[in-house]
């Protein structure tokens, strides 16, 4: 395979990281892959498919692209730094917000070679449990330029993602954390809540647990740092979604309490025949 880069260094080696670089080591057998992570353990797991891991960012002197992984808030405090050091390297994240990532991005100077990016994939599994090569195939991986990128900067995004089985989308990083608060970020904060209540309420008797519970409560086990960064850097959107539910609960309490059966009939096929539309493609 004839790639317009022959190394790659992965900041963050959590489950997109680490299943990012099994990814690429599945589709480019010969490119030299190097890990940076501050879990000692999952630096020792993961030389299986690397060929250098450790804590400290000079590893990443050796590769050309980089692609940051860790927590949002993490890849801001990094990209000056990076830029400082290592100014000539293509980078792409995959933090899962982007409007203050690529503003971050745009102020660390037009030299500063960088796109945005988010697969929209992953699973509630936290770290080297979630690695997984093909994580990323079929699946959409967000994109969003910075003011000055150039072509061929955006061919070489796009050729990183496809060489993980994702689908290269470009977007506007707004429009991205927008969509993405009502997506990704609400089901993850019900969840949490939907299992606290439970724990509350001492109804979480493994007896009682089935496909219901698992389906709605999942994405409570994912990565409390990855979603704190989530949220609190799209902090407006998600307070905006959560006023959105709590006005269709309060809807729906009356409906229970003073509508029909058939209101309440017609509310639970409204929400049967979106599903059903939603979903025809799957």
């Amino acid at each position: 395979m004839n790639l317009p880069f022959r190394s790659v260094g992965v900041v963050g080696l959590g489950q997109i990281g680490g299943s990012l670089a099994q990814a690429l080591r599945e589709a480019a057998p010969n490119l030299f892959l190097a890990g940076v992570d501050v879990n000692p353990d999952r630096l020792r797991f993961a030389q299986s498919f690397l060929d250098e891991a450790g804590r400290d960012l000079n590893i990443l002197d050796q590769t050309e692209v980089v692609l940051l992984a860790t927590p949002v808030r993490h890849i801001l405090k990094l990209m000056h730094t990076l830029a400082a050091r290592f100014p000539r390297k293509f980078y792409l994240d995959a933090g899962s917000t982007k409007a203050k990532i690529m503003a971050q991005a745009e102020s660390a100077g037009t030299n500063f070679r960088f796109v945005g990016g988010h697969p929209l994939a992953g699973t509630e599994k936290v770290g080297e449990a979630g690695w997984n090569k093909n994580l990323f195939k079929e699946k959409y991986f967000f994109l969003c330029e910075k003011k000055n990128t150039s072509s061929a900067d955006k061919q070489l995004a796009e050729t990183i993602v496809r060489l993980t089985g994702a689908r290269p989308v470009w977007v506007q990083p707004g429009q991205h954390d927008l969509t993405l608060a009502y997506s990704s970020h609400l089901p993850y904060l019900l969840s949490v809540l939907y299992v606290i209540q439970g724990e509350e309420e001492q109804k979480l008797d493994p007896h009682f647990l089935g496909t219901g519970f698992k389906s709605a409560a999942r994405l409570s086990g994912s990565s409390a740092q990855m979603t704190l960064d989530m949220i609190l850097t799209n902090r407006e959107h998600a307070l905006n979604e959560i006023t959105g539910f709590a006005a269709h609960l309060k809807k729906l309490k009356e409906i229970i309490l003073n509508g029909t059966e058939e209101d309440l009939e017609k509310l639970f096929t409204e929400g049967q025949q979106l599903w059903q539309k939603v979903t025809a493609d799957d």
